[in-house]
């Protein structure tokens, strides 16, 4: 893997883990595209994605990742998560 995404990978978790998603600006492209498996339409631009992100990130509980799929440039991570009695 391109060692710029293992270590934006390396980064993400380290948010994640910490809780702080002050550095998620940093590892967004002006126009990338976040696709949700729960949404309609993807979100498309940093501002968009950054605050679906760190708002997930401030919501969901009990947050575990299972799996990385990678391949080539493209990276999915696999994960569950809790909001209140909702299981994801």
């Amino acid at each position: 893997m391109n060692p710029a995404i293992e270590s934006s990978l390396a980064c993400w978790h380290a948010m994640i883990a910490s809780g702080d998603t002050g550095r998620l600006r940093s590892l967004l492209a002006p126009d990338c595209v976040f696709r949700s498996p729960v949404a309609h339409q993807p979100y498309r631009g940093a501002d968009r994605t950054e605050l679906v992100l760190s708002t997930a990130a401030a919501v969901f509980e009990d947050f575990a990742y299972h799996r990385r799929f990678a391949d080539g440039n493209d990276v999915a991570l696999e994960f569950s998560a809790r909001i209140g009695a909702t299981e994801l």
